[in-house]
């Protein structure tokens, strides 16, 4: 019944509002993949000083033993799979087998690592798309609506100076139309227009308190009038200059 005037009320409000809570997780997961790099690249590190430090003899030993052990492996292989097979081995297969998912070798240490940073990339992203998603549908409309009875609403005095009585004559004015008293009490900001503000998930009721108080303008709960409303009711009205002679 209120879609006309909803129509015509600025509500500032969407997808927008969450990211925040997206660009967090986002530098979470940043973190993680920056470890691991940091991980890997503290590894090659090590190995090469490995290798640096070994003597001459020792290191043509260790050439002579892998050259002898990779001969024999790669005969293994050759008869196992035969020329053509080994020759066709992908790359992706090798990469399997150096991290371990490959013929039936255990996971190595770095296929662990993969395996746990893409499972927190999977889930990090599952969350974020349900935030998404839910906080969508509480300021689109959907869900049970509330009785007055069930919604508690504060009013500020945003005049300047401060118009004696004005947010005691809205609070009365909700009361009589079966709304829950809120906190009354003057704004440390000065409004030109008057603004009902509401929480996430609350964005009907506070088109309809808007409507019954003549207000045009609704959007999402600011953390300054949070502030000066000083409780945790879901809707705000700040009174502005445009009010200024409702007051009884």
């Amino acid at each position: 019944m209120f879609d006309g005037y909803s129509a015509r009320l600025q509500l500032p409000v969407g997808p927008i509002q969450d990211i925040g809570e997206v660009a967090g997780l986002g530098a979470f997961l940043g973190c993680i993949v920056l470890s691991v790099l940091c991980f890997l690249q503290a590894r090659e590190v090590r190995q090469l000083k490995e290798w640096a430090g070994r003597a001459p003899e020792r290191d043509t030993e260790a050439i002579e033993a892998t050259s002898g052990l990779a001969a024999e492996r790669a005969e293994e292989m050759r008869r196992q799979l035969g020329e053509g097979d080994l020759r066709s081995q992908s790359r992706v297969q090798r990469a399997k087998d150096r991290i371990g998912l490959g013929g039936g070798r255990p996971l190595s240490r770095l296929g662990y690592v993969l395996t746990a940073l893409v499972a927190v990339i999977l889930i990090g992203t599952v969350v974020a798309a349900t935030q998404l998603i839910s906080g969508a549908n509480n300021d689109s409309g959907k869900g049970t609506m509330r009785t007055p009875s069930q919604t508690q609403v504060d009013v500020l005095n945003a005049t300047f100076p401060p118009v004696s009585g004005l947010a005691g004559s809205i609070s009365n004015k909700l009361k009589s139309s079966g709304y829950g008293a809120g906190s009354v009490r003057d704004s440390n900001e000065s409004f030109t227009a008057s603004v009902v503000m509401f929480k996430s998930g609350f964005r009907r009721e506070a088109l309809i308190v808007a409507r019954k108080l003549g207000v045009h303008t609704a959007r999402r709960l600011s953390r300054v009038i949070r502030h000066d409303s000083g409780t945790k009711d879901p809707i705000v009205v700040v009174v502005g200059e445009d009010k200024a002679n409702s007051a009884a």
